[in-house]
């Protein structure tokens, strides 16, 4: 009968780290953005959320979002693109300020590094194609902002979604 106690005791002891365990990381998954799909924006409609995962011929090395948006009452449309995974590691961000141009052979586009809530960004201003944006939300985790529009808007939608996926 000693023997049962102690088994119990334990059983108890083990039942209650589980359960502490359990709600310790609901309540960080809580706090972690949700890559399955990209938010609603208000003022804005969006398509559905394509999801595309990142393989190797090893493994699963992340995966891509990508979703388009209208801002209402306008034909204004921005693409939007999600990486995530330890496969997207390779996309890197200058460790200096840069303002440049695409040089004498190119197309007249203009680069700039600069701060979106706090991230590192560059922007992309091409005179035929738009605006693209590339923000670094975290180690693992690029978002591409692309529209034809004003660049104060595009900041504008950044900002806005930045903040909805909780980055």
């Amino acid at each position: 009968m000693g023997n049962t106690g102690k088994i119990s005791l334990r059983v108890v002891f083990l039942a209650a780290l589980v359960s502490a365990f359990v709600c310790i990381s609901a309540a960080d998954a809580s706090n972690q953005p949700t890559l399955d799909s990209l938010p609603d924006v208000p003022g804005w409609t969006g398509s559905a959320t394509q999801l595309t995962s990142l393989n190797s011929a090893e493994k699963e090395e992340g995966q891509m979002l990508e979703r388009s948006y209208r801002k209402n009452g306008t034909l204004q449309t921005v693409t939007v693109v999600l990486l995530e995974g330890p496969g997207t590691r390779w996309l890197t961000f200058p460790e200096e300020a840069i303002d440049a141009t695409d040089g004498p052979f190119g197309t007249g586009a203009t680069y700039r590094t600069l701060k979106v809530r706090g991230k590192e960004a560059v922007l992309e201003n091409h005179p035929i194609q738009g605006k693209a944006l590339a923000i670094k939300l975290d180690t693992s985790v690029t978002l591409t902002i692309e529209m034809s529009g004003d660049e104060a808007l595009l900041l504008e939608f950044a900002h806005e979604i930045i903040e909805l996926t909780g980055f």
